[in-house]
């Protein structure tokens, strides 16, 4: 009997004793956060400076991107982290990122760095790249990069010093979407080398829709007909070795055909 009183009072003493621990345990939790949280609330840790860059081969004046970016900090602060804490703009850096790229189809990718020992904050802004323009017959026209993803408003042209496709349609050019699908795409970019590559310094080009067909035309050379659906490397070497310097007698060169050169004589 007294085995039994003596067990159970030191099973209610271990119990107490586990409860006493569990209380200053959860004490020393509450404290430590309040450390934690008061100490990221002090003036050593308040953002103080945010810059934006932008990089790449298309520089822009960053200056309604860097206002853009500031009121967006504004709007991800914490109460728990801090009024415009570092450590809130930390923890909401992809979301920002995110919400800049929204706010501009032209720009490829955002990348927000933070500093905590400086408590700046760079943004990097990467914007695509112009690499040619798409217009349609009411020259409406869009920027495009090498991908063929139409990005940006682009003014109206006529010279031939910039790389443009112009479209025998009305149709609107979607801004933020791709114009064509990947292997015309590919195709595209190798119409334009080719032409380069046979001296060819014109770099306005017409595509119609319907057929397929791209077609490259200007004073003194031959008419060039090609199709999005064939590479026309193929041609590179006959063109150049047997047909350049037959230039101004030769009415047009067709390469729709794979493997298969044809050209009029005038």
């Amino acid at each position: 009997m007294i085995d039994y009183y003596q067990t159970k009072r030191e099973e209610e003493k271990r119990k107490k004793k586990i409860r006493m621990m569990s209380i200053l345990i959860f004490v020393f939790i509450l404290v430590l956060c309040a450390v934690v949280f008061g100490s990221m609330r002090l003036s050593f840790f308040v953002l103080r400076d945010v810059t934006v860059v932008a990089q790449g081969k298309d520089p822009f004046d960053v200056s309604q991107a860097k206002e853009d970016a500031q009121k967006i900090i504004d709007t991800h602060q914490s109460f728990l982290l801090g009024g415009h804490s570092i450590f809130s703009v930390a923890y909401a850096s992809k979301q920002i990122a995110r919400e800049l790229l929204q706010k501009n189809s032209s720009w490829a990718s955002v990348d927000v760095h933070i500093n905590y020992f400086s408590r700046t904050v760079s943004i990097t802004i990467t914007p695509y790249e112009k690499w040619g323009m798409w217009c349609n017959n009411a020259q409406s026209c869009a920027w495009f990069n090498q991908s063929c993803f139409a990005f940006a408003q682009a003014p109206a042209t006529q010279g031939g010093l910039i790389r443009t496709v112009f479209v025998t349609q009305e149709k609107d050019i979607p801004i933020g979407t791709t114009i064509i699908n990947e292997s015309s795409c590919a195709n595209l970019i190798a119409i334009f080398d080719f032409l380069q590559t046979v001296d060819i310094d014109d770099k306005r080009v017409w595509f119609d829709p319907s057929l397929g067909n791209i077609k490259s035309s200007s004073d003194g050379f031959p008419e060039f007909i090609f199709s999005l659906r064939t590479n026309p490397s193929f041609a590179t070497l006959v063109v150049q070795d047997q047909l350049r310097a037959r230039y101004r007698s030769i009415s047009y060169i067709d390469l729709r055909v794979l493997n298969r050169v044809y050209y009029r004589e005038k």
